[in-house]
C-alpha cells in the first residue's frame, strides 16, 4: 500500500489479473484513492475487470459482488438458478460498485454460456447486447477480451439489439463496432487473441458484414498465425465461389482501373510517376508464350532472389532493395508474405500478410490485377505493354514482386502513398521486425 510520487499504490499500476490477485492476497487495499482515482480507474483493463470481480465490495443487496461473481462463474445448475432468481428479483443491476458490472457482464467474462442463455430470457436481447459498464464494455467485449469464443459466437448469432433473439444485420454491426471508453471494439478485442476459436469469432463478424478492409483499419491481429488463419478462410471462400461460378475474384476494396487506387486525389494526379494505360491480371500475362511463365507466383524450382527486382515507373526503390535484402538473407521470408490456398491463383485470389508500425499482422485479400503501361525496358527494342511498376527483371514467370508492391499500395491506400520511402520501414512491414539505423561514420 506504499504510495509513489503520484500517490498511487502498486495496485493502481497493475496490468494483469494475476498481478491483482497477488496484490489482494498480500493485503493491498483497493479503496485507496489517488488524485487520478481508485485502482479500478487507473490500472490496466484486464486488471480492472479482475479487481471488480475479486475485491470484497459491499453490496446493497444480501450478497457481496464477489459472491455473485463466483456464482456467475460456477457452471452448476444450482448456481445458475440462484443468479437467475437474483436477477428476476432485483433486475440486472446488483452491486454497489463504480463499474456498474452486472450479472450478464460477469457471466460473459467467466464464459458461462449456460447462465448467459438463462439471463437472455429475462433481460432480453437488447440489454444483453447493449448494456455497458463504466468502461463502455458490452458482454461481447468481455467474451472477446477473455477469449471465450463459444460465448462470443453465441452472442453474435442471437443478439443484435432487436429484442427478438434473432438479431438483425444493422443491429449486429452496431454491437460489433461499439467502442468502449478506450476506443476498442469487440472486433479489436478478438484480434488481440491468438486462439483459433477467436479467429472463428472474427470470421463470424465478417459474415455479419465486417470487411477485410476493416480488419486493416482497426489495426490487424496481435499474432501473425491468427492473421494467416483469417486470410486462409477468406481465400477459401473466394476459391469456392470461383469453383461454383467460374468467375475470378475481383477486389472491390482496391479496384483495378480506378483512379482512387493510383492517386490520393484523382482530381489532382501527380506527375511524379507514370499512370497506367490499363490493368491486367498478371497471372494471365505471365502465361503468354513470349513471357515463358507458368502462371504461378514463383518460378518452378527457384527461390526469390536479390537479382529479381526491377523498380518500374514509380519511386519504390526502397521497397525493391528491401525485398532484395530479405531474399538474399532468407528467401523463405519472402514466400511467407503470401498465404497459399489450393487453386487460389487460378481463382485470381492473392493473400498477403504485412505488418503495421505497431507490429500487428494485417491479412489482406487482393485480386491479381496490376497496372500496365506501354514502356520499354533496357533490353527491349521497342515499347510494348508490360507491368508498369515493380516487377521481376527480364521476361520470366515470377510475379511475387508486383504483388508485394500492390500489397503495400493497398495497405497505404493507393500507389501514390508508396511513391518514396525508407528501407527501415519497408523491412519492418514485410517481416514484422523492428527497423533501426546504423551509422557507419
Amino acid at each position: 500500500n506504499a504510495l509513489d510520487n503520484e500517490r498511487m499504490t502498486p495496485l493502481h499500476h497493475a496490468q494483469t489479473a494475476e498481478a491483482v490477485e497477488l496484490l489482494l492476497n498480500a493485503g493491498a487495499d483497493p479503496t485507496i484513492t489517488s488524485p487520478k482515482g481508485t485502482a479500478i480507474e487507473t490500472c490496466g483493463e484486464e486488471a480492472s475487470i479482475a479487481l471488480m470481480l475479486l475485491s470484497q465490495v459491499e453490496s446493497t443487496k444480501e450478497k457481496t459482488g464477489n459472491e455473485i461473481a463466483k456464482k456467475c462463474g460456477n457452471g452448476s445448475a444450482e448456481a445458475v438458478r440462484e443468479v437467475v432468481e437474483h436477477v428476476k428479483k432485483n433486475g440486472n443491476k446488483m452491486m454497489k460498485i463504480e463499474a456498474q458490472l452486472t450479472p450478464i457482464h460477469i457471466a460473459s467474462s467467466m464464459g458461462n454460456i449456460q447462465l448467459m442463455k438463462e439471463l437472455m430470457g429475462i433481460v432480453g436481447a437488447k440489454m444483453m447486447a447493449e448494456e455497458v459498464d463504466m468502461f463502455g464494455n458490452t458482454t461481447l467485449h468481455y467474451a472477446c477480451m477473455k477469449g471465450h469464443s463459444e460465448v462470443a459466437k453465441w452472442l453474435l448469432r442471437t443478439t443484435g439489439g432487436t429484442g427478438t433473439g434473432t438479431g438483425g444485420g444493422g443491429d449486429v454491426m452496431k454491437v460489433i463496432e461499439m467502442e468502449n471508453k478506450r476506443g476498442k471494439t469487440p472486433l479489436d478485442c478478438a484480434m488481440d487473441q491468438s486462439e483459433s476459436g477467436m479467429v472463428e469469432v472474427v470470421e463470424e463478424m465478417v459474415k455479419k458484414g465486417i470487411t477485410m478492409k476493416t480488419l486493416q483499419e482497426r489495426g490487424g491481429f496481435k499474432e501473425r498465425k491468427a492473421a494467416e488463419m483469417m486470410c486462409e478462410w477468406a481465400m477459401k471462400r473466394e476459391v469456392e465461389k470461383w469453383r461454383n461460378t467460374g468467375n475470378q475474384f475481383v477486389d472491390n476494396e482496391f479496384p483495378a482501373n480506378k483512379a482512387t487506387s493510383i492517386w490520393i486525389d484523382p482530381k489532382k494526379p501527380s506527375k511524379c510517376f507514370a499512370a497506367p494505360t490499363k490493368w491486367r491480371r498478371i497471372s494471365e500475362w505471365v502465361s503468354q508464350p513470349e513471357v515463358k511463365g507458368n502462371g504461378k507466383m514463383f518460378e518452378e524450382g527457384s527461390q526469390p532472389s536479390f537479382e529479381d527486382m526491377e523498380q518500374g515507373e514509380i519511386g519504390t526503390c526502397y521497397l525493391m532493395s528491401s525485398i532484395a535484402v530479405i531474399s538474399s538473407a532468407s528467401p523463405n521470408m519472402i514466400r511467407d508474405v503470401f498465404v497459399r490456398v489450393e487453386e487460389s491463383e487460378k481463382a485470381g485470389t492473392i493473400g498477403v500478410i504485412l505488418f503495421t508500425n505497431k507490429n500487428r499482422a494485417v491479412p489482406m485479400l487482393m485480386d491479381d490485377f496490376i497496372p500496365f503501361g506501354n514502356i520499354q525496358w533496357p533490353n527491349d527494342k521497342e515499347k510494348k505493354e508490360q507491368p508498369l511498376y515493380g516487377h521481376t527483371k527480364g521476361v520470366n514467370g515470377k510475379w511475387y514482386v508486383s504483388m508485394i508492391e500492390k500489397g503495400f499500395a493497398k495497405m497505404k491506400g493507393c500507389y501514390k502513398r508508396i511513391d518514396g520511402g525508407v528501407e527501415r520501414d519497408a523491412l519492418a512491414t514485410i517481416t514484422g521486425g523492428v527497423g533501426t539505423n546504423l551509422s557507419l561514420r
